[in-house]
């Protein structure tokens, strides 16, 4: 079909511009070593300095209300009241279903108490008062909590006077601790399981060189839809270093294939490695990208909770995708000559052939020698 063609056409022109600016920035290393260096310092940065939130406020359709009576009102009396104002309600054709109740617990009348000593509530030994707020719009739980924290310590409170965080905000602050330990986490088993697979310190490094970008382009991506760095955001970090590593981890495969069987030089193994894998990452890439859209524009109910998952997973894939194309190639060779360094202080050969124990299994298929001319 002749979309197929032209779509074929595209991709081989987009190919060929790939080819010829991977020729540029292969000729300028250290300044690509660079902008790597600077992508994990932006990435640090954008991280600390992200507002925070815990989970994303649900728009469940459902409104709490409390009604109010003289302390002197009896229960039967209170019911009947409750009656009226559940028809008032029902009036409106905008309300679908009321649910009401009346006494103890639950949704109830809330009676006139007058301050006293027995009305005072205690936390231990210690009489305390518990002051519930809720967020503005655009202002994250993170930055509530920290104009709380430089509130207390302007008042100049007395020593015996003490606060702390409960309920939502106590166990933000608790997650807001353990964020980081949870990321490197993460990035320690990635780096166990890469190097346990390549058999080699060095690789993994590389393939893991490619998440500041995406994480970057995260965070940007937060930012600019006015969203904050949350746990569902964070969720989503954990899926993209799963999703961005698989373009350095097909490159490497290859390259590393291409050493061993072909003999290939390590600049020329790269290369040809970034050149016939480029059609399979970015269509890897775009189909994680459209599968990422609907949670990120998406609407309807719990539609909040979803938002920063795909807005996460698109921004970062995003940028990744346009940095890691180049930067991975030009790290790969600087992890070989650090290699190739180690090799010679320990006494071993130079050119001792790398091995390959996992990754791709189409990576040991035999290598076209007219790859490069093919891509043009």
């Amino acid at each position: 079909m002749w979309i197929v063609r032209k779509f074929d056409q595209g991709f081989t022109g987009l190919t060929y511009f790939y080819d010829r600016t991977l020729h540029v920035v292969l000729r300028h290393q250290r300044i690509t070593l660079l902008v790597t260096l600077g992508t994990v310092a932006v990435a640090v940065l954008l991280a600390m300095h992200v507002p925070k939130g815990f989970f994303p406020i649900e728009d469940t359709g459902t409104i709490n209300a409390v009604t109010e009576a003289a302390p002197d009102v009896s229960f039967q009396r209170m019911t009947q009241l409750q009656e009226e104002v559940v028809k008032v309600i029902l009036h409106d054709p905008d309300v679908a279903t009321v649910s009401s109740s009346v006494g103890a617990d639950g949704t109830n009348p809330k009676f006139d108490v007058r301050p006293s000593l027995a009305a005072i509530e205690h936390e231990g030994q210690f009489a305390s008062l518990t002051l519930s707020y809720d967020t503005a719009k655009g202002v994250s739980l993170g930055e509530a909590v920290k104009a709380i924290d430089q509130a207390i310590a302007e008042i100049n409170a007395p020593p015996a006077m003490r606060g702390r965080f409960v309920g939502a905000a106590q166990v933000f602050r608790e997650s807001l601790a353990s964020e980081p330990v949870l990321i490197l986490a993460a990035l320690i088993t990635v780096y166990i399981v890469l190097g346990v697979l390549y058999e080699s310190y060095i690789h993994p490094i590389t393939i893991l060189s490619t998440l500041p970008s995406a994480g970057i382009g995260a965070i940007l991506a937060l930012e600019i839809t006015g969203e904050p760095f949350d746990v569902i955001a964070l969720i989503g970090i954990v899926l993209l270093i799963g999703i961005v590593k698989k373009n350095a981890i097909m490159m490497i495969d290859f390259a590393l294939v291409a050493e061993r069987e072909h003999k290939m030089p390590p600049l020329e193994a790269i290369h040809k490695a970034c050149l016939l894998r480029f059609r399979p990452i970015m269509m890897t890439t775009m189909a994680a990208l459209v599968g990422g859209l609907p949670l990120a524009i998406g609407g309807g109910i719990g539609s909040e909770l979803r938002r920063p998952l795909g807005i996460t997973i698109v921004g970062g894939l995003l940028l990744s995708q346009v940095l890691t194309l180049y930067t991975t190639p030009v790290i790969y060779l600087g992890m070989d000559r650090v290699a190739r360094a180690l090799r010679r202080f320990r006494g071993k050969p130079e050119h001792e052939p790398p091995e390959v124990s996992g990754g791709d299994p189409g990576a040991s298929d035999d290598i076209p020698h007219d790859a490069a001319t093919e891509s043009k």
